[in-house]
């Protein structure tokens, strides 16, 4: 009745390599002259490299064109390695684009996605963060042994090894290499499903089959003419995996197809390997991997945010392929229906309508793809037949496997904080590497965001410059275990020097701006697990702290260490001006423990300072804050009581709004109390007045005086108007304000702040000098 031909045209792989021909000259150098590791796979890498990409481009573009580009310039599908070829040169390697991928990829960008590729920001990327963008966007999957399975996949190693593959020298992985994948939150993800889905989406198009086979096909017209249309999202999403099983696997099996690959990563906390998790021998044999987990969930993203992004870039017309990814994967909006979390229980609502849908895209584009391939089934009739088993069986895998979830409550406090780390010698060095990819994400290390700096705990290194920028801090911390010493333990004395620098170079920094500050929290986090510390550093420790606090009032310190150490850190947290110091104590070193209370810990309000002296030290300017906030989010910030010092009689506090939305601003001096809250309109803006607001009665010295109370904010936006649309904007539809700080008295650098009188002199200053002198001998003297 009809005939079935397996479509091994597609999967054959032979032993010369490929020449440089075959991969674009802008990613040749990621095979030749790799670099020695790739970034972390994980989302924030992708969201911040599409926004180094925006950047430093000159033309802006819409995000489908955007989109587009990201594809054409760093996605090769079906770029497989061949375990037989000849020895790398710089004229052969051994990679061939033969997977079967690479067919839909030609399929999509030449017949279904009309837009063309350009010449845009990617030259300004470096080598690894252009070969990361290749292997996070080319799905690909490396089957052959690579030598390390008996450390990654050891319980069936064994197995594999004992069944030889079909070339001789060469053998199959117990647990074959899944690339075009990126770690999120909700599990890995195909992202190159997801990038096409949306770059199908902005440029939709249901296109007759008959228009896109040769007319030189065998089949007879009729037959294109009653298949109908291949809409393109259905293509690059689900539709297209589906069409690959019935067209590749179903004619191996009679049937019996494999549905979904379950995966892990080699390491969770800084992902660079996707595995395939306890797959037979036989799928690997006969490459059966047409649809994985991850491109299930890269499949339901793809077009599900299809369709999102389509209805936001009405609202948004000039929102940036980074800004929505971030505003999904990583955002807090908890009010949309528009978070991965939800992704599950949106498309098993939204299949239940469309399933046949599902069915008649995949039918129509495995036609397509049997067209295509110089051998092919002889019935149409037979792949309708087989398309709807597929997609019912897809169906069953997906509710057994994929189990919608309710979103998870977001914090809706947006902390913003310029981290200081101290560390010690209690973990590993690439321990401390997963505990900073960890933190990116929950410290929310961003452009936008927190920014870090890391010093090596037993001398005055220092490990990372201060740096927004997730992967600048990964960059860093890899150079600096390359070429860096070990860390032997605390020595605080040593390591409170840098700090110091830091911090002071910072304040500089912000004095000189020409334009308003950021609002933001110094938080420095000191390492004492496992160290053991001298009375003697503690002493020294104490004075320095003294000072550092005088200069910074509102500078916080947490201390993470043992249940043994603790009461040692007791005697730091008793300095004045230590109110909001905090020590961790854990059981265990495990980051699995630590981390979730170092992110609590975390937790500060932003701080509002006066502005800087200039040559006049009697001088109260005004101090401007220029922020935006996120729909759904509130905003908190804080005055010091120090700052408050030596204020006029009056203070005010105006907030400025501009024409983005609508806020609700709230004052008071309890904390724990909304206080007295104002509507911000817009071009309008608010002033709260404080009636001499530090009058000091003499409290303890760990406690507030009860009259020279903090000062409380909070913001947050009741109405935006989506208009955000400069490099300063997270999101399109942040709304922006400022806020201006007046009669506060100004903060001189050469100075303490408010230590008890109006006009502060010299000697503490010189007090560090001396004590600087004194710790650099002691340095020196001790080794």
């Amino acid at each position: 009745f009809y005939q079935l031909t397996i479509l091994s045209v597609l999967l054959v792989i032979g032993s010369g390599g490929t020449e440089k021909g075959s991969i674009n000259d802008y990613l040749l150098d990621c095979y030749i002259q790799p670099p020695p590791t790739l970034l972390p796979l994980t989302v924030n890498t992708l969201v911040e490299i599409v926004r180094m990409i925006n950047f430093k481009s000159y033309t802006p573009v819409g995000i489908a064109q955007e989109t587009a580009d990201l594809l054409h310039w760093f996605c090769i599908d079906g770029l497989e390695r061949d375990p037989n070829a000849v020895p790398q040169t710089q004229e052969v390697i051994p990679y061939h684009q033969t997977g079967f991928q690479a067919l839909r990829e030609d399929l999509l960008f030449k017949k279904l996605i009309p837009i063309k590729k350009r010449s845009f920001g990617a030259y300004s990327l470096s080598l690894s963060e252009k070969c990361t963008l290749h292997a996070m966007m080319s799905a690909t999957v490396d089957p052959w042994e690579r030598g390390d399975e008996m450390k990654t996949c050891p319980h069936s190693f064994e197995d594999f090894r004992s069944s030889k593959s079909e070339q001789d020298r060469a053998r199959f992985s117990s647990c074959p290499l899944e690339g075009g994948v990126v770690q999120t939150a909700g599990g890995a993800v195909s992202m190159g499903h997801v990038l096409a889905g949306l770059t199908a989406a902005l440029t939709q198009q249901q296109v007759a089959l008959q228009d896109l086979v040769s007319s030189d096909h065998p089949w007879t017209g009729r037959v294109w003419a009653a298949a109908g249309t291949v809409d393109n999202v259905w293509a690059a999403t689900l539709a297209g995996d589906l069409a690959e099983v019935a067209v590749l696997q179903a004619p191996q099996y009679n049937m019996d197809v494999s549905i979904g690959i379950a995966e892990r990563w080699n390491d969770t906390f800084i992902p660079s390997q996707l595995l395939f998790a306890n797959v037979p021998y036989y799928l690997v044999e006969k490459r059966s991997w047409q649809i994985t987990n991850a491109e299930i969930l890269g499949g339901i993203e793809g077009l599900l945010l299809g369709r999102t992004v389509s209805e936001l870039k009405h609202q948004m017309p000039e929102m940036r392929l980074s800004q929505f990814l971030d505003m999904y994967y990583l955002g807090t909006r908890s009010g949309r229906d528009f978070q991965y979390c939800s992704r599950l229980a949106a498309f098993t609502h939204y299949i239940t309508d469309k399933k046949q849908t599902l069915i008649d895209q995949t039918q129509n584009f495995a036609l397509l793809l049997t067209s295509m391939t110089t051998t092919y089934y002889t019935d149409s009739a037979i792949i309708a037949e087989r398309c709807v088993k597929i997609v019912e069986k897809f169906l069953r895998y997906y509710h057994e496997e994929f189990h919608p979830q309710k979103c998870s409550a977001q914090d809706s406090v947006v902390p913003r904080l310029d981290i200081i780390m101290i560390l010690d010698s209690t973990w590993p060095f690439y321990t401390l590497q997963q505990l900073f990819v960890s933190l990116i994400n929950k410290a929310d290390i961003t452009y936008y965001g927190s920014s870090v700096t890391v010093i090596k705990g037993d001398s005055t290194d220092v490990i990372v410059n201060s740096t927004l920028s997730p992967v600048s801090l990964y960059q860093q911390l890899l150079l600096y275990g390359q070429n860096g010493e070990d860390i032997t333990g605390l020595v605080l004395q040593k390591s409170l020097l840098p700090l110091r620098d830091v911090i002071e170079s910072g304040n500089k920094n912000e004095k000189s701006l020409k334009y308003p500050r950021r609002a933001k929290q110094d938080v420095v986090v000191i390492f004492g697990y496992s160290s053991t510390i001298n009375d003697k550093d503690f002493e020294i420790a104490e004075d320095i702290l003294r000072i550092l606090k005088r200069e910074n009032p509102a500078l916080r310190f947490v201390y993470l260490t043992s249940h043994t150490n603790a009461p040692r850190f007791v005697r730091l947290t008793a300095i004045p001006r230590s109110h909001l110091d905090t020590i961790i104590a854990t059981q265990s070193s495990r980051l699995e423990l630590v981390l979730p209370k170092l992110q609590d810990a975390l937790h500060s309000d932003r701080i509002l300072k006066p502005a800087y002296c200039k040559e006049d030290y009697h001088h109260w300017p005004e101090s401007t804050y220029d922020e935006f906030i996120t729909p759904e989010e509130t905003i908190s910030y804080w005055i010091h009581p120090d700052y408050l010092c030596g204020s006029l009689d009056i203070v005010k506090i105006m907030f400025k709004n501009y024409d983005y939305g609508e806020l609700y601003v709230c004052m008071s001096r309890d904390k724990k109390e909304q206080g007295d809250c104002k509507p911000v309109m817009v071009n309008k803006d608010v002033t709260h007045a404080l009636l001499r607001p530090c009058q000091k009665v003499g409290a303890a010295v760990w406690q507030w005086d009860q009259g020279c109370r903090p000062v409380y904010f909070t913001v947050s936006a009741t109405r935006t108007y989506s208009k955000c649309t400069g490099y300063e904007c997270r999101y399109p539809d942040q709304v922006r304000f400022s806020i201006v700080v007046q009669d506060l008295h100004c903060i001189n650098l050469n100075y303490a702040v408010c230590s008890g009188e109006l006009r502060v002199t010299p000697s503490s200053y010189i007090y560090m000098f001396v004590l600087s002198t004194l710790i650099f001998i002691l340095m020196f003297s001790n080794g």
